[in-house]
């Protein structure tokens, strides 16, 4: 297997971009919608042609290679069978195109639909099978080609709840027993968890986070990051030590992970079911407290979580409460509510 070294600069898409991904890894970039995941996907594959684009894979410059030559195979939400041939021949067409025999293509075919437990579907067309299973088959289509890369673009998207979890179960195990090299552009921190052994943020076409899924998702060190790792998080400098102050003046307290000079960036974060909600400002002087303003509120199992609104410099803080405290509160969007968290629930970690 082959590492990557990718750097991607396309101005029109507001994307400037350089990554690395080991062989035999999986690497995850998530990261919203626009952010530029899919279009550092289509430039490795060799269908967007951004003014920069140096790609580097397995010590080979891709540069004028055309896609079909790269050995990068592109794993979309769409699994995109060809709708006249069986369930076989799309997965003998992998390897029949990178110059294999028919005969080689469909013993191939045959031992990677074995592999994605799909060999009874072998003789069937594409509209006679369900969208998990001809995702399984995309999937031996992709591997069949003996790729140096593969890329998948949220493969799990389009499926139901009850396809995506068995296909996360199957990519899991053929990635790994095949040591393949991969990237995964998703937008569930399942996929990351449960496929990646490191994960990337991007945000507005850069890379924001780099490192161990576990870290990324334990100690985020952006909004986006925060946001689906399903923790607050108040960027600020350091003023003293266990202290950050935000760009709107805010003091927040906690317990820094490491020694931090004072005026650098950090990041203070708690979880939404540290913190108490108040309709009024609560007596005494609690540590960290916010004012904030509600957006929504949504279920969360036997929980309702609190969303305050965004603004230019924070991300809206969360809380969690029971639907007892929620009516008591008589929460609306629009209402101005006190949250308060301890801050020995606050972690403060460099930016």
């Amino acid at each position: 297997m082959s590492s990557l070294h990718a750097r991607v600069t396309d101005p029109d898409r507001g994307i400037d971009a350089e990554l690395a991904v080991e062989a035999e890894t999986v690497t995850a970039i998530l990261g919203p919608n626009g952010a530029g995941k899919s279009t550092l996907l289509t430039t490795i594959a060799g269908l967007h042609h951004p003014p920069v684009a140096h790609i580097e894979l397995g010590g080979r410059n891709l540069e004028g290679i055309p896609p079909h030559r790269r050995r990068v195979a592109l794993l979309a939400q769409q699994p995109l069978l060809f709708p006249h041939m069986t369930v076989l021949e799309n997965v003998a067409f992998a390897p029949r195109s990178a110059g294999a025999s028919r005969s080689e293509s469909r013993t191939i075919a045959a031992q990677w639909l074995e592999e994605v437990e799909a060999t009874e579907l072998a003789a069937r067309k594409p509209h006679q099978i369900s969208g998990g299973q001809a995702q399984r088959i995309a999937v031996a289509r992709a591997l069949a080609a003996g790729p140096e890369l593969l890329l998948l673009d949220e493969p799990m998207a389009a499926l139901d709840v009850a396809a995506a979890p068995a296909l996360r179960s199957l990519l899991r195990r053929v990635l790994r027993e095949a040591g393949e090299t991969a990237i995964l552009v998703t937008h569930d921190p399942l996929d990351a968890l449960g496929l990646a052994d490191r994960a990337i943020i991007v945000d507005n076409g850069r890379i924001v986070e780099d490192g161990s899924v576990h870290t990324v998702l334990s100690h985020p060190r952006s909004s986006f990051g925060a946001r689906i790792a399903g923790v607050n998080i108040c960027f600020g400098r350091v003023v003293e030590p266990g202290c950050l102050r935000t760009v709107t003046g805010q003091h927040v307290h906690g317990i820094a992970a490491e020694p931090l000079p004072t005026g650098s960036n950090a990041v203070a974060i708690f979880s939404p079911t540290a913190v108490a909600v108040y309709a009024q400002a609560p007596h005494g002087s609690p540590r960290n407290h916010f004012t904030v303003t509600v957006s929504g509120q949504e279920h969360r199992g036997s929980l309702i979580r609190i969303t305050g609104q965004d603004s230019d410099e924070q991300p809206g803080l969360m809380a969690d409460i029971t639907p007892a405290a929620a009516a008591e509160l008589d929460l609306a969007p629009g209402a101005e509510v006190q949250l308060v968290v301890k801050a020995t629930e606050t972690r403060i970690y460099p930016a």
